[in-house]
C-alpha cells in the first residue's frame, strides 16, 4: 500500500508541476502581449521575448535549460537584443543653410513605413518655412493647410 500511495503522490506532484509550468508560460505570453499593446515591445519580437521569459521561469524552477546544438542562453539574449528596432533620434545640428541656424536630422527606424517618413518630411518643411513648431505644422498639414 505504501508504494502505491507514494507512486500516486509522485504522479500528482508531477502533474501539479506541469500545470504550474503551463500557467507560468501563459502568464509570460500575457505579459508580452501587454508590452506589445503598450508599444514597449515590437510584435515581431514577441515570440523571442516569451521564449526568454520561459527560459527564466525554467531556470528559477531549477529545471535544466535545453537548447539546440550550438545555442545557449547568452546567444539567444544577444539575438533578441540585436533584433530590437532602432530608435528614432532627433538631433539638432548647426547649419549655415538653415534660416534658424538649426536643422533637424531624423533617423528613422529600419521598418518605418515610407508614407510616415514622407509625412514627417512635409511637416518639417512646413515647420522651417513657416517658423512654427512640429505640432502646429502637423495640425496645419493634417487639416489640409499645405
Amino acid at each position: 500500500m505504501e508504494n502505491e500511495e507514494l507512486e500516486r503522490l509522485q504522479t500528482e506532484n508531477e502533474r501539479l508541476k506541469q500545470q504550474l509550468k503551463q500557467d507560468e508560460k501563459a502568464k509570460n505570453e500575457e505579459y508580452a502581449n501587454e508590452l506589445v499593446k503598450k508599444g514597449i515591445l515590437m510584435p515581431a519580437n514577441k515570440s523571442q521575448a516569451v521564449e526568454l521569459l520561459n527560459y527564466a521561469c525554467d531556470y528559477d524552477n531549477g529545471d535544466v535549460l535545453n537548447f539546440n546544438e550550438g545555442e545557449n542562453l547568452l546567444e539567444k539574449l544577444k539575438a533578441f537584443l540585436n533584433s530590437q528596432p532602432t530608435r528614432i533620434h532627433l538631433n539638432r545640428e548647426l547649419s549655415a543653410d538653415d534660416g534658424m541656424g538649426l536643422t533637424d536630422i531624423p533617423q528613422y527606424a529600419e521598418n518605418t513605413p515610407k508614407d510616415v517618413i514622407a509625412l514627417d518630411k512635409r511637416i518639417r518643411e512646413y515647420m522651417h518655412a513657416n517658423n512654427v513648431d512640429y505640432k502646429t505644422a502637423f495640425n496645419q498639414i493634417h487639416s489640409g493647410g499645405k
